[in-house]
């Protein structure tokens, strides 16, 4: 008999984990391939970010998904090493394919700005140079306290005391608050800027 309170969640977790998380894998890494393929074309590249945040969802896919699967039926797999390894690089992997899609809100925002200055920051070239290795290493480093503290305790990947709490904040903040409250801001100043010149045109018609 299980040990859980609640078997039948427990076994419906334990068949989606077999059965859809495969598919899944397939399904994503293929739409990612496709989107690379797609925005390699000279048309399409005027968001790099784009083409990088394709590249980095595989990643999330591949070391989020595949590893889960593989312990699904092998407990005794899920070591400490195992628990630190997988949670940096998907924490790392998810935080740039997030950021870089901001990156993205921020180039809209900037090719629509009426500041010459502004505008130079929506070249592809910059992104490239700046903004898309920025991204990489930054989240890179933020989340290295996962690869001291992570542990693994009855079969699950958890943290312990303080490490606990301050873990809860960088989620809440940095992943959860951060991220789409900048979208939400750069979609918003795009739009302005939008309806700026649109507004403008009208009083040279």
């Amino acid at each position: 008999m299980s040990s859980s309170p609640y078997p039948s969640l427990v076994f419906t977790q334990q068949i989606f984990t077999r059965y859809g998380c495969p598919l899944i894998v397939v399904i994503g890494c293929l739409g990612n391939l496709l989107n690379i393929f797609l925005l390699r074309k000279k048309t399409l590249r005027t968001v790099s970010c784009n083409n990088s945040a394709s590249f980095v969802n595989l990643i999330i896919l591949n070391v989020g998904i595949v590893p889960s699967i593989y312990v699904a039926d092998r407990p005794w797999a899920m070591t400490e090493a195992y628990c630190k390894s997988r949670n940096y690089l998907l924490n790392a992997s998810q935080q740039m394919s997030r950021f870089m899609v901001v990156t993205a809100c921020f180039d809209r925002f900037a090719l629509c700005s009426t500041n010459v200055r502004l505008r130079q920051f929506s070249r592809v070239q910059i992104a490239r140079q700046y903004m898309i290795p920025a991204i990489i290493i930054i989240w890179l480093i933020a989340p290295i306290y996962m690869l001291i503290f992570h542990t693994g305790v009855n079969n699950s990947c958890t943290y312990i005391g303080t490490v606990a709490l301050f873990n809860s904040i960088y989620g809440i903040t940095l992943v959860g608050f951060t991220p789409p409250c900048l979208m939400f801001i750069f979609s918003l100043l795009t739009f302005r800027n939008l309806k700026t010149k649109q507004q403008r045109q009208q009083v040279f018609l």
